[in-house]
């Protein structure tokens, strides 16, 4: 009994640490998040097109240079890539100029069987 007693209460301390953990982890990603966001795109860049124009891809998304960073606007802008129907797998990266971002969309084209 003295052992089930010892073992609840370290599931629940466990279970509390794991909640502080997630809501700390929370805290940073929506801090990144809010830094970036007050940055600008200064470049787009699409990775990994062999078939499809860059250029094709840029059409299809709302994102431009020049426009502050918006995590929901790239978002959309995935599931637009994604609706071409070309593609297996899409990432997003960003990386920090001196002046502001430059958004990658990084994809990988579906292959072709012929």
């Amino acid at each position: 009994m003295k052992f089930c007693r010892i073992l609840l209460q370290a599931t629940s301390l466990i279970g509390v640490l794991v909640i502080i953990l997630c809501v700390g982890y929370n805290e940073i990603i929506c801090a990144e998040t809010q830094e970036k966001a007050a940055q600008t795109i200064k470049k787009i860049e699409i990775r990994g097109v062999q078939r499809i124009s860059p250029t094709a891809i840029k059409s299809s998304i709302r994102v431009k240079e020049g426009d502050r960073y918006n995590p929901l606007t790239v978002s959309q802008d995935v599931d637009a890539i994604w609706s071409l129907g070309f593609f297996d797998n899409i990432e997003v990266e960003l990386e920090e100029l001196r002046d502001g971002l430059k958004l990658i969309f990084v994809v990988t084209e579906r292959a072709v069987i012929d």
